[in-house]
């Protein structure tokens, strides 16, 4: 696999590094949410405009139409992020009512709505009715808001929109505009540009770069230059945080495969890195190769997600990057675009208390759950050794965790009897906490924990032992 040797040292797409703090985060993942810049990045519909009239501040807004009796319109913004259920979003605009803006109390309003990755509508609409605040505010700004609670997994984008309708046409001052809109998150993205719109925090290497034609939204990408045969590129991003284990970090961005893009398959990839200072701590990695290339022509949303397991990180790096290109003729680039960096929660509590009492052929292991009630997965092994369970992976009793361990419980309850062991074998134990998303928590361990030797050896044993003490009483063999 290729991997940047010094990739620090090439092709900043902003020409310097830039290292994000985490007190730089991005609240609001609209672009143009003051439509300074017009419309870009903004649909609408039924003449909507964008005027130089009024506006909270700045210069711009959008105005709502309402000299059209009976008329409609809106306006919106599709943001491409990941949503996992309980996740929540705040959605917000200024708004402003002339004198004689007239609409049914049920046409004025803001609403967001979930989208499912491949659906062709909708998943989740949520609603805030706000005419009657705009009615009682009239020639003044004010904040309009709704937060709602999404409900749906697999979300990978969310859309907040404004709109009115059933408008009387009262004559002069009837305008309803809107300024200074705002979708905010409750898990927000710690990534600098994530639509590689100005170039700023991200780095490059080798053959991957900016380019327009390599868009999902907005005015660039990145694009893969896939027509070098044989070589390879990708890009990414250093994140500065401050977090101890437990922690769980969530990775997305779009990408679309052209209909000739050729690479050996385990060279497009996604991966994360965990340092502490300069020191790396933690890798995890995903081929995505026949995922890309599966539906070409199309933008997909790709996921890792990492579970901190170290004592301390400083500094998080999501990549993207691919390798071993064929030059297969044109249309052959992989283009990026919208990439999220989230932190998913605060990290899953382990378990506590930990303690397994041996028997012959058994051993009796108890528990105490975390504060939230999680349910506990338990693994066994003989040698000590433990791999880490996937995240987003459900685990029954039997299963085998990559890297090591058994899985022989996972439940809501307090206790657990292993049984059919081996006598007189030392079993190791890892303990897990498992959240309502199949997030786990990093896991104590216990053990050697040594079973009993059988009855019947145990009988043996004794009777040798008093042999022993009767020869040394005698002093034969003295």
């Amino acid at each position: 696999m290729k991997t940047p040797a010094c990739r620090r040292q090439q092709c900043l797409l902003s020409g310097i590094i830039a290292v994000m703090l985490v007190t730089t985060v991005r609240a609001n993942e609209l672009r143009n949410p003051s439509f300074e810049e017009g419309f870009p990045y903004w649909w609408s519909y039924n003449n909507v405009q964008v005027e130089a009239w009024r506006a909270y501040d700045g210069t711009n807004s959008a105005v709502l139409p309402s000299w059209i009796p009976d008329g409609y319109g809106g306006t919106g913004q599709d943001v491409g992020m990941p949503a996992r259920p309980g996740d929540i979003v705040t959605y917000s605009v200024y708004g402003y009512a002339e004198q004689n803006y007239i609409s049914t109390t049920a046409d004025t309003f803001l609403q967001v709505e979930f989208w499912i990755n491949g659906a062709s509508s909708a998943s989740q609409v949520n609603k805030a009715l706000v005419y009657t605040q705009l009615d009682a505010n009239r020639q003044a700004w004010i904040l309009l808001t709704m937060t709602v609670t999404n409900t749906l997994n697999n979300v990978t984008m969310v859309k907040g929109l404004f709109g009115g309708g059933g408008w009387t046409n009262a004559g002069g001052n009837m305008a309803c505009f809107m300024d200074n809109a705002a979708l905010t998150p409750s898990t927000r993205n710690l990534l600098v540009d994530p639509g590689f719109e100005n170039g700023s925090g991200w780095w490059t290497y080798s053959d991957a770069g900016r380019e327009w034609w390599a868009a999902q939204s907005g005015r660039t990408g990145v694009a893969f230059y896939a027509w070098n045969e044989g070589a390879y590129g990708g890009i990414g991003q250093d994140v500065e945080v401050n977090q101890n284990n437990g922690h769980i970090y969530e990775f997305s961005i779009w990408g679309l495969a052209e209909a000739n893009y050729s690479s050996l398959s385990h060279e497009t990839w996604l991966k994360l890195e965990l340092y502490d200072g300069a020191t790396l701590k933690q890798t995890v990695q995903k081929d995505i190769y026949a995922a890309l290339t599966g539906t070409l022509n199309t933008w997909q949303l790709f996921t890792l997600t990492v579970t901190n397991t170290t004592d301390t990180i400083t500094k998080i790096t999501p990549m993207v990057g691919g390798a071993f290109w064929n030059n297969t003729g044109g249309n052959q680039s992989a283009k990026w675009d919208n990439g999220y960096l989230r932190q998913i929660n605060d990290g899953v509590v382990n378990p506590s208390d930990a303690e397994g009492f041996a028997g012959n052929n058994e051993i009796d292991l108890v528990w105490a759950n975390n504060a939230n009630g999680d349910n506990v997965m338990v693994a066994y092994s003989t040698d000590g050794t433990f791999g880490t369970p996937g995240n987003d992976t459900s685990y029954n009793a039997g299963a085998a965790i990559a890297g090591g361990g058994t899985v022989i419980y996972n439940s809501a309850a307090t206790m657990y009897d292993h049984t059919g062991l081996n006598p007189n074998t030392d079993y190791y134990y890892k303990f897990w906490s498992v959240d309502g998303n199949n997030y786990y928590s990093p896991g104590i361990s216990i053990g050697p924990i040594t079973t009993t030797p059988e009855p019947g050896m145990m009988a043996l044993a004794g009777l040798a032992l008093v042999a022993l003490r009767r020869k040394s009483k005698s002093g034969v063999g003295n």
